[in-house]
């Protein structure tokens, strides 16, 4: 069996549970903080902020992966043990800071297989088949991430304090993820190839197109991270007039960009083996503007069907 087909089998295996990840961190975590804790906007602020603060720290990572010759994939399941076991602490947490803390820092260390991976599929796959290769993957997270956004939701509305049971079953995911990481072959890590994690910015003001595109990706990058969390809070708090259902705010938040992810790879793999990246990363761009403007220009009736 050869690299490529290897470290696709191992993909599609580790992707429904990156979904079921995916779900319960982007929504479920927020909910349970306002819904069950009646978390403050500093706690809030921090459960939102996770993701983002991981991807911050995923260059460090990168580099003492690099330093110690790891292998890429071995780095995957490492980073994912470590939120597995913090998962294991969310699961059990009985307070608010426990909770913030535990659910905060598992999210920071799962974010940081994004590069390793990345450099995994740059090795693996030839550049003509990364796009199709990476297509499956990424149907089946967005598919278990509408089952899990289905059956979580239904269960907090039943029983808000069945919230253990949602960490639990990230718990087995994220150890089911490590497993199939470690799988994938890889070979290690070099500093030659990644380097020091700060040498490159200076290719910012050297590199006009690559400075300009880094800029408009960092905007739009912001401002759909920032909206998120404030779709969750804006559903779930009644100060606002919505007080959607837990089902309700998993569809809204889950459901219908997953829907609209599966019915949309094909194309956008498409458009990343045939067209120039500026310009699929541009389209992006121009679709994340829309979501933000059609999610907040919406009476406050419409997410109450």
């Amino acid at each position: 069996m050869n690299k490529a087909t290897a470290t696709y089998r191992n993909d599609l295996l580790r992707a429904p549970f990156m979904g079921i990840l995916e779900a319960g961190w982007a929504t479920f975590a927020l909910v349970i903080a306002i819904r069950y804790f009646d978390a403050s906007e500093t706690h809030k602020a921090f459960i939102a902020g996770a993701g983002p603060i991981g991807f911050l720290i995923t260059p460090i990572t990168l580099y003492i992966a690099a330093n110690l010759r790891a292998r890429p994939s071995l780095s995957c399941a490492f980073v994912l043990g470590v939120a597995s076991c913090l998962l294991l602490g969310a699961s059990f947490a009985q307070s608010l800071l426990f909770f913030t803390f535990f659910a905060v820092t598992s999210q920071v260390a799962a974010v940081q297989q994004g590069p390793l991976m990345l450099q995994i599929y740059t090795e693996n796959y030839s550049r003509t088949e990364r796009g199709a290769r990476m297509t499956w993957p990424f149907i089946l997270t967005a598919l278990f991430s509408i089952g899990f956004a289905l059956m979580g939701g239904q269960l907090l509305d039943r029983q808000i304090e069945a919230y253990h049971w949602i960490f639990a079953i990230m718990l087995i995911a994220s150890v089911t993820s490590a497993m199939a990481c470690a799988r994938i072959p890889s070979r290690p890590l070099s500093r030659e190839h990644v380097g020091n994690p700060w040498q490159n910015i200076r290719l910012i003001w050297k590199d006009r197109l690559f400075g300009y595109l880094l800029g408009g990706w960092m905007l739009l990058g912001l401002g759909n991270l920032i909206a998120l969390p404030i779709r969750v809070d804006y559903l779930a708090n009644p100060v606002y007039g919505v007080n959607a259902s837990n089902t309700m705010i998993a569809v809204i938040m889950l459901v219908v960009p997953a829907t609209a992810r599966i019915l949309s790879t094909k194309m956008w793999g498409h458009f990343f083996d045939r067209l120039h990246f500026v310009t699929t990363r541009n389209l992006l761009n121009v679709f994340f503007v829309l979501s933000i403007a059609c999610f907040f220009l919406q009476q406050t009736s419409t997410f109450s069907v």
